[in-house]
């Protein structure tokens, strides 16, 4: 089986709504990792893999699985930390549009400088940041799901755009915005800021940067969400809400999976 996509996310607890709403054909180990083959309504086969957490796990994970042939598409899902002066609120969903490579390259007194202190990059011309926003299937995705609010209908097993939002626990709002991939998560709110003072991305996470690279140095196509589910830095769990993230996320995921012939409408 050739899958048409690919989902990935760090850990199985990311991706559990969603795969206990999807027909699941089989599950195998993927190198450490879970791998499932899944089928959607009109029969077409995907792959749902687990990565591992950090940058190093998704750039192994999914470079091998790309090794083994390209799918259309590549949606990596997650739970990411917002910094509190950022407009998004716990239990959104961001698509970045704009991956910062965080803790990478030079550690200066005053903070950490990108690639452009070393003069070299990790790949062409990208020594700061990835930027998918002018890609055809990203535009394609901001025509078919446009910045704003939605709600899950439980009965019909879709997304519903609103147009104000009314229950923060029924709803959701989608953004289109930026994230910065660490290395080390931000242990406290005067350290998130420092981050957003120097980065200004939305988002905090620890695996974008990976993927879009090898996304990239592959030549497949990719889209990256984050569900919100706490503020950075915020290191008490029980200020969490990643049952309510990862719930939208997997309806989220399901919804993409509904409209993929319209992703790739142009030929890539």
């Amino acid at each position: 089986m050739h899958p048409e996509l690919v989902i990935l996310a760090s850990l199985i607890e990311e991706l559990r709504p969603f795969l206990e709403r999807v027909r699941v054909l089989s599950e195998e180990n993927f190198y450490g990792q879970n791998l499932w083959w899944i089928q959607d309504q009109k029969g077409k086969t995907h792959l749902v893999v687990t990565t591992g957490i950090g940058k190093s796990n998704t750039a192994f994970t999914l470079g091998a699985l790309l090794a083994f042939g390209k799918p259309k598409i590549i949606i990596h899902g997650g739970i990411g930390g917002v910094y509190k002066e950022a407009p998004p609120k716990i239990g959104d969903l961001v698509v970045i549009e704009k991956c910062i490579m965080g803790d990478e390259g030079v550690l200066e007194e005053d903070g950490t400088k990108s690639y452009l202190a070393i003069g070299i990059s990790p790949l062409s011309r990208h020594y700061e940041y990835f930027l998918v926003e002018d890609r055809e299937i990203f535009k394609n995705l901001k025509t078919l799901f446009p910045e704003g609010y939605y709600r899950v209908d439980e009965n019909r097993k879709r997304l519903i755009k609103i147009l104000e939002l009314q229950s923060h626990e029924e709803a959701f709002k989608l953004w289109y915005g930026s994230s910065c991939s660490v290395g080390l998560s931000s242990g406290s709110l005067n350290i998130a800021t420092r981050r957003w003072d120097n980065y200004g991305a939305w988002v905090e996470e620890m695996e974008t940067s990976s993927s879009f690279l090898s996304a990239l140095r592959m030549g497949v196509p990719i889209i990256a969400i984050r569900a919100i589910s706490n503020i950075a830095g915020d290191r008490n769990k029980s200020n969490w809400h990643i049952s309510k993230a990862t719930l939208f996320l997997g309806y989220f995921l399901l919804a993409i999976l509904d409209e993929q012939e319209r992703l790739w409408k142009e030929k890539h």
